[in-house]
């Protein structure tokens, strides 16, 4: 007598076929963690690593724009659309 599969049985049947294997989530792990060591390791070089040299000329103008908004509680560019 042989059985008759149902459609949700075939679907079952088809997807199955993509599952991992247990066999293959040792490696998955091994590559996963490597992954994530790496990336670590290039991202705490990056916050320890040598930072970008500023323009002094730039860091002052960027002060003293400060300072003026600080003081004036404005910018000093023109507020558009009011009179």
């Amino acid at each position: 007598m042989e059985t008759v599969m149902s459609g949700f049985e075939k679907d079952a049947a088809f997807y199955r076929g993509y599952l991992t294997d247990g066999r293959s989530l040792g490696p998955l792990a091994v590559v996963l963690a490597t992954s994530v060591a790496i990336w670590m390791l290039f991202y705490l070089v990056g916050l320890v690593g040598p930072q970008p040299m500023r323009d002094p000329v730039a860091v002052e103008m960027a002060q003293t724009q400060a300072a003026s908004v600080h003081a004036t509680g404005h910018s000093g560019a023109p507020l558009l659309g009011r009179r």
